[in-house]
């Protein structure tokens, strides 16, 4: 709790940080949290020939008023 509440008050072992988008607490969150990331990253891999098949050229996203 005492984390938490260094957070909320951006003190103590929070005090100087940036806060995070999102906080995440407890090793079994963080745990996931990166399996999750791990994954992510691998499917990104995976499928990384077609997304980026559908990128636009900067030329053409030029829209003529």
């Amino acid at each position: 709790m005492e984390a938490l509440v260094d957070v909320v008050k951006c003190e103590g072992k929070a005090a100087g940080r940036a806060l995070p988008l999102w906080l995440v607490l407890g090793k079994d969150a963080e745990e996931d949290l990166r399996q999750s990331c791990v994954e992510r990253l691998k499917n990104l891999d995976e499928w990384q020939d077609i997304t980026r098949s559908t990128s636009v050229d900067d030329e053409a996203s030029v829209v003529l008023i």
